[in-house]
């Protein structure tokens, strides 16, 4: 032994094989375990995605690290966002440069820091890139080549001080390197055993600022896991028993500020278990979690009360799944959220993260290439999925399209769905081709009974267009498809967009607690008519209230209330006419709110 001191999209189909595995992973005595329904939903994200790297940041926000492939370029390396409460991720490229294949990513208060591989196989180097995000987008705000790497997995991880950590394969030596100095410093460790790191290595800090890893020596027909702990002064292994394997290794710091890791457990030359270590302050206590085929790839984190939370593959020669499993009051819980489909003889990297309720959130790649997003919630799953919208219209401008519906519900046509799949074609869309037509981002779905609108942009002037949406609920159930709009786009002319805040309802009975709301209810430019939404504050009972449509030199057009404010939301409906009854000419006009001292104005522009 050496060392060198530092300063620091498709359903589940499972094989024979795996089901006879399953049941043998629900029934082993070595842990107590039950299996379950899931209750898990799947977020499609984008085609063509691979090796992806999860984090999630204090405020919510989660980013996931790729590989964008095609087949026509070298890969790039992006990173997609989605802020808490939004429905739809945002992507920029990091690295157009054949980058990506292996990367790691981990978060705290100031930015995101992120580790991956670029370059072509052979001769690849390891990249570091902290990343900001202002504005609602990303950018790099510092950026470090830590030189060549294996083709093997990376790890990273921040310190309380926001610093990086980083651990990784390099001419098959388990490397480690941060810029806890201020700048990068780097350090080798070997046991002696040749490859170290090849098939797994992760990092993990704990609050004294030390790092903690779990890797593999060895080749895969003696692959071993070996952790070793930065004290403070040097490194310091201990070793673990029943530790033959280790591929696919993760690792997790309890409150304690001892390890916890999950990896796959070998029995001669087979890989047939997942296995859970965790130290106590006395001794390792490693836990084998059901006999399978199983966890090529693990990851991991720690729920409440330092409760394991483990992502992993279940496999044999044709077949991989997706298996979630967690501990709770001493029972290992074994859920199959599905949606992994064949692979052949294999499965790519899992990698995991917690939402804001600790539950948890991990990404794969499935083998058609696209990028799926699975997150825990608590409880059971429904088996009620939300109504199919049966009211879907269109109306386009040259090269856009405001496309709007009445939002049905989370059960049926109660409640609040999750999110929406709205897509777009040339051809007419059914069942059969829904997933082949083009999507467009949307907002998060209203409560049942209110509208909702999304604009779809960059389509062809002069063209047929055909429309179809899905809803889901946060168990995962998907509605029927919706009724199809149709529509041209006009060969000159107005565009057509949706307003912001779009939604609307007849008039809500209970006071609004908020300020004073206006916003248009309908698509904008108005052609026939225009819907106006607003809102009454609770304390404004009585005041006097004037909404009114008012031309550019600020003339009143038309007034649709006046009177004594009813707290609550209301609904009015300009029908183009003004007072006098005349059609008002195309072009801008403002629909204006006053109450009181206080005014809102939203822009309504008026098409023949």
């Amino acid at each position: 032994m050496r060392s060198t001191a530092l300063n620091p999209r498709t359903p589940l189909r499972i094989s024979l094989t795996l089901l006879a595995a399953l049941l043998l992973f629900a029934s082993r005595p070595a842990a107590a375990q039950e299996v379950e329904t899931s209750s898990y939903w799947l977020d499609p994200l984008f085609p063509t995605g691979d090796y992806p790297s999860l984090a999630r940041g204090p405020s919510g926000t989660v980013y996931l690290g790729y590989a964008y492939l095609s087949p026509s370029a070298p890969a790039e390396f992006r990173i997609a966002y989605r802020d808490a409460g939004a429905c739809t991720w945002q992507s920029t490229t990091l690295d157009p440069n054949g980058a990506g294949f292996r990367s790691a990513m981990a978060t705290d208060a100031q930015g995101r820091h992120v580790v991956y591989l670029s370059g072509p196989y052979g001769s690849r180097e390891l990249q570091y890139r902290r990343i900001v995000k202002s504005y609602g987008s990303l950018s790099v705000e510092s950026s470090a080549d830590l030189g060549p790497a294996d083709g093997a997995p990376v790890s990273i991880a921040v310190d309380a001080g926001g610093h990086a950590h980083v651990s990784y394969s390099s001419g098959s030596i388990l490397r480690y390197a941060t810029d806890a100095t201020g700048q990068w410093e780097g350090a080798s460790y070997a046991e002696g055993g040749y490859p170290e790191g090849k098939y797994g290595n992760a990092i993990a800090m704990d609050s004294q600022g030390n790092a903690h890893i779990a890797y593999t020596v060895g080749e895969l027909g003696s692959l071993n896991l070996a952790y070793v702990q930065w004290t403070g002064t040097s490194w310091s292994p201990d070793p673990i028993p029943m530790s033959s394997g280790g591929r696919g290794c993760a690792i997790a710091i309890g409150a304690d500020d001892l390890p916890r890791i999950s990896f796959e457990g070998r029995t001669g030359a087979a890989y047939d278990e997942l296995r859970y270590a965790e130290r106590t302050p006395s001794q390792w206590v490693v836990t084998p979690i059901g006999t399978v085929a199983a966890a090529y790839s693990t990851a991991l984190v720690l729920g409440a009360g330092d409760e394991p939370r483990i992502a992993t593959w279940v496999l044999d020669d044709q077949t991989a799944a997706l298996f979630y499993v967690y501990r709770q009051d001493g029972i290992w819980h074994v859920v199959a959220p599905g949606a992994a489909p064949p692979t052949s003889g294999g499965a790519d990297p899992i990698s995991m993260a917690q939402n804001l309720s600790g539950y948890g959130l991990f990404a794969i790649s499935d083998q058609t290439g696209t990028l799926r997003v699975f997150e825990e919630t608590p409880g059971q799953g429904d088996g009620t999925p939300p109504a199919a919208v049966g009211d879907l219209n269109v109306q386009v401008g040259k090269t856009t399209a405001a496309v709007y519906w009445t939002a049905t519900g989370d059960d049926g046509t109660s409640g609040t769905a999750s999110n929406y799949d709205l897509r777009y074609s040339s051809l007419p869309i059914s069942d059969g081709n829904f997933y082949q037509a083009t999507r467009i981002a949307t907002d998060c779905p209203a409560p049942a009974g209110y509208s909702d609108c999304a604009t779809a942009t960059g389509l062809y002037k002069c063209s047929p267009y055909y429309f179809a949406l899905r809803v889901r609920d946060n168990a995962g159930n998907w509605s029927p498809l919706s009724n199809v709009a149709y529509g041209v786009t006009h060969c000159s002319g107005w565009e057509t967009f949706c307003n912001a805040g779009f939604r609307a309802r007849g008039v809500t009975p209970e006071g609004i607690q908020g300020g004073l709301d206006l916003r248009l209810a309908s698509a904008n430019p108005a052609r026939s008519w225009a819907t106006v939404n607003f809102a009454i504050p609770a304390g404004a009972v009585g005041e006097h209230v004037e909404l009114a449509i008012l031309d550019v030199a600020g003339r009143t057009v038309r007034t649709l209330v006046s009177g004594a404010a009813e707290p609550g939301r209301h609904e009015e409906s300009w029908d183009l006419r003004g007072d006098d009854g005349q059609r008002a000419a195309p072009g801008i006009y403002f629909a204006s709110l006053s109450l009181q001292d206080r005014r809102l104005t939203r822009v309504i522009v008026v098409t023949r």
